[in-house]
Formats: C-alpha cells, structure tokens, sequence
C-alpha cells in the first residue's frame, strides 16, 4: 500500500513539475499580431504576397499564402530576441523592420506595404523644377472592365503659386498638395506593365520632353487616389 501511494505521489509530482515548467516556459513567450496596411491610404488593409522573418539575423520562418495574399497574422510562442522582417512594397522595393521581443507580452506590428523612403530617392520631380511661369502637363487614361476614360492635367507655377487643373477642376495647390504630387511622381518610377485588368497611362510633357508610362501591375491606382487627395472622394 505504501508502495502505491508512494508511486502516486511520484507521478502527482513528476505533473505538477511539468505543468510548473510549461507555465514558466509560457511566461517566457510572447506572441504578435502583423498587420499589413496602405499607410499612405487612410490605413487600408491590404497584402503582401510573403514576409520573411528573421530571428537574431538567422531565418526563422516566411509566411506566404496560396490566394490573394497575407494581410493579418499571428504568431505564438515567441522566444525573446531581436526579429527582422522583410517584405516587398507595392512597388517591389525591398524594406526591413526591426522588432525587439524582450518580455511576453502581445505585440502588434504594423507593416507599410505602400511604404517608401521619398527622402532617399535621387529622382527630382519635375514639380520641383518649375520656375517661374512655367508648367507641364500629364494625360492620364485608364481603361477597366467597367470604366473608360482620358483626363487632361496641367500643373503650373505663376506668381510663386501652384496651380493645377484636372479636368474641368481647378485650385492652388497646398503644401501638402505639393507634397502628394511630388510622392506621386517619384512612385511613377517603379509601376509595373504587368498584369492587372485595369490598365493606366500617363503621357508626362515638360518642356521638349515627353515621357509615357504605363500601370498594368494593380494595386497602386496613383492617378485614382491623387486625384481623391487633391479634390476628395467622388
């Protein structure tokens, strides 16, 4: 008899110990929630098509997903370190993230897909080019399964003021006007041809010079959302 509850004990014990050590191990952990938005777009929610993460600079893991793409994950049972992700924008730069993971607790991680470093970028826009007096145009078309339309666009500088007219719209341009069309023209620089089944193009002239670019990749709508922050929502 005493053999037996001295058995039992043991194995009251050995669980109690492995219990006491998984609530320990547990209380070591953390977990993350990503969340992958359009920053720059009223915090959109949106996808990338993989993340990559690393953990203390050696791979951990890449999430991906089979249909459109990821757009919210969790993870559990983190161990704590220093956790490096890297994923593409929507205009195929690479970007990294850095979080450090040193207490278990949630974390929430908000990845920019539309995210880019303007203040990096070589490439002057012709906005900021402009002197006095002078002015270039964009003829933006886009051609959809449910829309067909070419719109005329004429940015000026006159009186140290900037002016645009979009169309049959008009105004001076703000600051931040400015600002949005400077972002939208570095952006330019890296829309894709392919492959989407809204096609858009913008035929830039400055002076003697005159350039096409064409938006088949989807996903960026530049000339759609300049235009909704320069006179808002239709």
């Amino acid at each position: 008899m005493k053999k037996i509850l001295n058995s039992a004990y043991n194995v009251i014990l050995i669980s109690f110990l492995i219990l006491l050590c998984f609530q320990t191990n547990a209380q070591n952990k953390a977990e993350l929630t990503i969340v992958i938005q359009e920053c720059h777009r009223d915090s959109a929610l949106t996808y990338l098509s993989e993340l990559k993460i690393l953990k203390n600079n050696t791979y951990y893991t890449t999430l991906t997903s089979e249909l459109r793409g990821i757009d919210m994950e969790f993870l559990k049972d983190l161990e704590f370190g220093t956790y490096t992700f890297v994923y593409k924008t929507f205009i195929g730069k690479e970007n990294t993230i850095t979080l450090n993971i040193t207490k278990a607790e949630m974390y929430i991680l908000t990845i920019c897909a539309d995210f880019i470093d303007y203040s990096k970028e070589k490439y002057k826009p012709i906005i900021d080019q402009l002197g006095e007096n002078d002015s270039y145009s964009i003829i933006f078309s886009s051609n959809g399964c449910y829309h067909s339309f070419t719109t005329s666009i004429i940015i000026k500088r006159e009186n140290n003021r900037y002016l645009i007219v979009w169309g049959d719209k008009s105004k001076e341009l703000s600051k931040q006007d400015i600002e949005n069309i400077r972002r939208f023209e570095i952006e330019l620089n890296y829309v894709r041809e392919c492959c989407s089944t809204t096609n858009d193009m913008y035929v830039i002239k400055y002076k003697e010079v005159e350039k096409t670019i064409r938006d088949g990749g989807g996903g960026w709508y530049g000339g759609h959302y300049l235009e909704e922050q320069l006179f808002g929502k239709k």
